[in-house]
């Protein structure tokens, strides 16, 4: 800048060119992240590749645990009730017991299984969480609200039957 506090024009211009720099950088990698991102063919990036899928009704439990250490100011608690509520309301596992076996089941019948036993269905944690989060457990209605269930599944239909078969045992 000059002494007089004024931009000079070759700083204006300078200014100018790193700022469109900038603009044209960051939409390249935003349309480039965009394109590779894509929910509706499991594309969800690396950090959601281990990532653990919460159910609303293992949300519940731990909001709950949280609202009974009242250690919350009143703005959070009120916070967290409505959260809470709402959990409750879209929850299928009624009970923090129902939620905790119908998980076991899942991590004992899906792939890969993790306590060493048989091979299970091959389907993500993320596609589990979306049935058991919107009331999905008839494979007909999976494969037709759920893209990768459809592709995954095709001829298998008898599978993912039995898979969300068993996962029912456990709503309420």
């Amino acid at each position: 800048m000059s002494y007089s506090g004024q931009k000079t024009k070759q700083e204006g211009k300078d200014y100018e060119a790193s700022r469109s720099y900038a603009q044209s950088s960051s939409s390249h990698f935003m349309n480039q992240q965009s394109m590779e991102l894509d929910a509706s063919q499991l594309k969800l990036g690396k950090e959601f590749h281990e990532a653990h899928c919460l159910w609303n009704a293992e949300v519940a439990v731990i909001l709950d645990t949280v609202i009974k250490r009242e250690t919350l100011s009143d703005r959070n608690k009120d916070l967290v009730k409505t959260t809470l509520d709402y959990v409750n309301k879209f929850k299928y596992f009624p009970t923090k017991e129902m939620a905790k076996k119908a998980r076991e089941y899942v991590e004992d019948n899906t792939k890969p299984d993790r306590k060493g036993g048989k091979p299970g269905i091959d389907i993500e944690q993320f596609e589990v969480a979306e049935m058991a989060n919107t009331g999905i457990f008839q494979a007909e209605e999976a494969r037709e609200l759920l893209p990768t269930v459809k592709e995954k599944f095709e001829g298998r239909e008898d599978e993912l039957e039995d898979f969300l078969s068993g996962l029912t045992e456990y709503v309420g």
